[in-house]
């Protein structure tokens, strides 16, 4: 069978541990989950809900599939890169979001134990160091864009579309 052999076996074997491990936590954890449902809190949870799914899916769903399908009528090229910008203002997002999750568990952690100057410390450390690595990733990207983006595909008139955009995008970005 090949590749799908595996994967039909890599998959197999996943749920079978899961399986056993689930078992083995339900028969031997202190843990027990019981299901409550107390209509005072749905109805404040999904008068917050409502609001917050509909934000959701104008930003993150509807926007992003009328912008795809604009760029996708431009040409394929222009297609492929917006692709690429994405994923490379994903790379550069990723210790955004890693410091920031990071700086509320201390800070939170912190205020709970009434420690202030922990929390002035963490965000004054936390944004000296997001500011250095925002700056440098964004001066890696303005001088070798192609370099960037060669890293993710050898195709050259993708490079070349995505270098020409990327500043002004990663500028719209951060703004």
């Amino acid at each position: 069978m090949g590749v799908t052999g595996a994967a039909i076996g890599t998959i197999a074997g996943l749920l079978t541990s899961l399986f056993i491990y689930l078992v083995y936590f339900v028969k031997t954890s202190p843990f027990r989950l019981k299901l409550c449902l107390d209509s005072f809190n749905l109805k404040k949870i999904g008068k917050s809900y409502a609001p917050l799914v509909f934000q959701d899916f104008l930003e993150s769903t509807l926007f992003i599939l009328v912008l795809t399908a604009i760029i996708s009528n431009i040409s394929v090229v222009a297609l492929g890169a917006y692709g690429l910008m994405n994923i490379v203002i994903n790379m550069i997002l990723l210790p955004v979001y890693a410091y920031g999750n990071a700086t509320m568990t201390i800070v939170s952690k912190a205020k709970g134990e009434g420690d202030r100057d922990l929390i002035l410390k963490t965000i004054r450390v936390t944004c000296s160091v997001l500011a250095l690595v925002a700056v440098t990733l964004f001066m890696i990207l303005s001088l070798q864009p192609e370099r960037v983006f060669s890293l993710i595909t050898p195709e050259v008139d993708l490079q070349t579309a995505a270098s020409a955009l990327i500043l002004v995008v990663c500028f719209t970005q951060f703004v």
